[in-house]
């Protein structure tokens, strides 16, 4: 935990292997699905500068908040294949593979470093 200018930041990351493909021709190599290991790290920030609890003396439980978003992480986005609304896969695994669907994390447009970043900050909120 670290004291800035805004109050208090508690900070963690967790690593995860996934596979993806873009396909907006802005990359392409990624075409082709393909797989990467990837790290996530989390502030959660104290903004009001309200301080600590007074009865725990801390921000927020972290080992619960961390154990969420951990959880999280290895249940849904672990081993998951990152598409685009738009790709043609999702309508093959659709139609093809059913069961695979919760394993799919589809983001609107292709699924890159920024959407996912907007995603995962769309999840902690």
């Amino acid at each position: 935990m670290s004291e800035d200018g805004f109050g208090f930041t508690l900070r963690f990351s967790r690593r995860y292997s996934m596979a993806h493909r873009l396909i907006s021709g802005l990359a392409p190599n990624c075409r082709v699905p393909h797989g990467h290991d990837e790290v996530v790290t989390v502030d959660i920030v104290e903004s009001s500068n309200r301080g600590l609890d007074e009865k725990t003396n801390m921000l927020v439980e972290f080992e619960q908040v961390k154990g969420r978003w951990f959880k999280w992480i290895d249940k849904a986005v672990d081993h998951s294949f990152h598409l685009g609304d738009g790709d043609p896969l999702v309508a093959y695994f659709r139609e093809n593979e059913p069961d695979m669907l919760p394993r799919l994390l589809i983001t609107p447009g292709d699924p890159t470093t920024e959407a996912l970043a907007a995603c995962f900050f769309v999840k902690l909120n």
